[in-house]
């Protein structure tokens, strides 16, 4: 990288923002309800919640009244302190009266056309007049059909079929479609594909899971399949999306799989994506680089910075797992112009497409691909429908080849879209809040986010624990304290050490079968002719353990043993009681993968249910064991006088 890099890219940047002098994005105008609501959600963080919950849920709000109740139970509640303009009319209606029903219209419909500003049509048919006209100013394409995360195998293959159709709809519509650039060929620039489409995997098996990570692949590739076989035959380019982490690996395995078979080997118009908050990003990357080499066949990577931050970290903390994003947004940056700058380097293999709003990523890898000499047809810049149109123009005038991420579907699958681009857009680190609301300076903005980071390096995960002192755990009555009760976390199935060590600790308990249980009374172990057998309920013929069955004389000597025993135990102080709990946790956390994998044979419960109820058994143990210890010290109950009373 040459010494004056920094200087160029800043100058680069300068350049893009003097194209769109005075221009704003349509999504923060203030004379749009959009533009309203989006400023009252930057104004308020709870307001914000409320919104977007509510946004979530209104499509299932089929009525009049359930939509003016809902209203008013999220925006009208005592003490809080919503803006006027949407709390009047709401706050003192019946939600079954004609007054409500005027109400609630207006703000039904411009909710619907929120959604409409992000999403270019609700089906192929109606989305090909909008498309047409991207391409008549100019703009290529890339269509999503809304509605993945699927949850059974008849919406998969319904799913499947409107991919299908969507292909063959474009690939019927492209014949009248002038190519973009200056080239002479059928390829827009002469390199790409006019008709391009993004699916995730999600929308091809119901059943996708981590745990069954190969039969997952399997599965969704069984769908996956013929679409491809269809762009492969209609000359069209299909991207493989990126969703949560916990289908990251799946993705990753499965594109890399299809495109191994041998219909799909010589294929060159086929895509993965690379989100950059991700912390093994680049570790994925040089393992897909690798993969390419090897294969020595073209692909394009769309780097992306990442939909899914809040819900990412949302779930590490729940599960007690490390967050898996970087939770400072100049750490994403910095990461996204080091992959870009990797992606480039290897540009005889890999095609770029750079997608983000940013103007200092763009004008980083507009300067990386100058300074390394990448060709102009291994670069494209990607943006998304509906947002950040400045940006969207200042590339198109710079005469680059330019692709929107044009989504299409109903409502009720598009929330979720709708939700997840409203929180990109009112969150406090959005170039476009930034750049176009706060009136960040520009030379600000095309700052290094490295060196911004090295001066602003604090954590800007908002779900973090607070920083104050964690309650301390129970003291007994020798003065002992015990740690905090915190919950045991349960295995990351997206792992594949933790799949291979579980695989291990199934193959090591079957070995073990059949378990011979014996009974243990008073520290004897006792054997009994009659014995209860346990069995695989997946293959009833798989004895997993014979269990010595107790008889009349066993229990009488186990009453006896209890009678004799209970002296000692009543004298035994709680922490000392306690203590057995926490060693039986202790010995569980030693055995839990055997324990898990037992559970999988004899119960048949699946690999996640059997770690959970582990967990349970762990956190029962601890949990309670604290509990014996803070109810071990007398409390006075009551200050009545002429009274004592304890509670211990």
């Amino acid at each position: 990288m040459t010494a004056d890099f920094e200087t160029r890219v800043r100058e680069t940047g300068l350049r893009l923002f003097k194209l769109i002098e005075g221009e704003s994005p349509s999504v923060f105008e203030k004379q749009y309800w959009t533009g309203k609501v989006l400023e009252w959600c930057m104004g308020d963080e709870s307001f914000k919640v409320e919104m977007f919950r509510f946004i979530d849920v209104f499509p299932y709000l089929n009525r009049p009244e359930s939509i003016a109740r809902h209203l008013q139970e999220y925006f009208s509640r005592p003490g809080v302190n919503f803006p006027t303009a949407l709390q009047w009319g709401i706050k003192f209606v019946s939600p079954n009266s004609l007054a409500a029903r005027m109400i609630v219209k207006p703000i039904a419909s411009n909710i619907a056309n929120m959604a409409r500003q992000f999403i270019v049509g609700v089906d192929p048919e109606t989305a090909v007049p909008e498309l047409e006209k991207l391409r008549a100013r100019g703009m290529a394409f890339t269509v999503d059909l809304l509605g993945e995360a699927v949850v059974s195998e008849k919406e998969a293959d319904e799913y499947l079929e409107r991919y299908e159709n969507l292909l063959d709809i474009l690939h019927a519509a492209q014949g009248s479609w002038p190519t973009l650039g200056t080239g002479s060929g059928e390829m827009d620039w002469d390199f790409s594909p006019k008709v391009n489409v993004s699916l995730k995997a999600s929308a091809m098996y119901s059943q996708m899971n981590p745990c069954a990570f190969e039969y997952s692949v399997h599965a969704a590739k069984e769908r996956l399949r013929p679409v491809f076989r269809k762009a492969v035959s209609q000359g069209a380019f299909v991207t493989l999306d990126m969703e949560s982490r916990i289908l990251k690996n799946l993705t990753l395995s499965m594109y890399r799989s299809l495109m191994e078979e041998p219909e799909f080997l010589e294929y060159p118009h086929t895509g993965i994506v690379i989100q950059s908050y991700l912390r093994d990003a680049e570790s994925d990357l040089e393992e897909v680089l690798q993969w390419v080499r090897q294969r020595r066949h073209r692909l394009t990577i769309r780097l992306v910075k990442g939909a899914y931050w809040d819900s990412e970290v949302i779930t590490a903390h729940q599960n007690e797992w490390p967050v898996p994003v970087f939770t400072n947004k100049h750490e994403t940056d910095a990461n996204f112009e080091k992959l870009a700058w990797i992606i480039l380097t290897n540009h005889a293999w890999v095609n770029l497409a750079c997608a983000s709003h940013n103007m200092r990523s763009i004008a980083y890898v507009m300067e990386a691909a100058r300074e390394l000499g990448v060709p102009a047809q291994n670069v494209e810049y990607q943006v998304l429908y509906g947002m950040g149109e400045p940006v969207r123009n200042a590339l198109h005038k710079a005469g680059l080849p330019l692709r929107l991420y044009a989504p299409v579907g109903e409502m009720l699958p598009g929330m979720s879209y709708l939700v997840r681009r409203l929180l990109e857009n009112t969150a406090n680190e959005s170039f476009l809040r930034q750049g176009f609301v706060q009136g960040v300076s520009r030379e600000k903005l095309l700052r290094s986010p490295a060196e911004l980071f090295k001066e602003n390096p604090e954590d800007q995960d908002p779900y973090a624990a607070v920083v104050v002192a964690e309650a301390p755990g129970p003291k007994a009555a020798s003065g002992k304290m015990e740690r905090p009760f915190r919950n045991e976390p349960r295995w990351d199935w997206t792992m594949v050490e933790n799949r291979e060590r579980f695989s291990g600790a199934l193959r090591k308990v079957r070995g073990t079968f059949p378990v011979s249980v014996p009974l243990c009374v008073g520290g004897k172990k006792i054997s009994t002719e009659r014995e209860i057998l346990s069995t695989n309920p997946n293959a009833p013929d798989e004895v997993v353990g014979r269990v010595a069955s107790a008889g009349r004389e066993e229990a009488r000597m186990a009453v006896e043993e209890a009678k004799t025993a209970f002296p000692g135990w009543r004298d035994t102080d709680a922490d000392e009681r306690a203590a057995v709990l926490f060693n039986a946790a202790a010995f569980a956390r030693r055995m839990r993968w055997e324990l898990a994998a037992l559970q999988v044979f004899e119960v048949g419960k699946s690999w996640g249910e059997a770690d959970a109820d582990v967990v349970e058994a762990i956190d029962f143990l601890e949990y309670y064991g604290r509990e014996m210890i803070r109810h071990s010290v007398p409390r006075r109950m009551g200050r009545a006088p002429g009274e004592m009373s304890h509670l211990f």
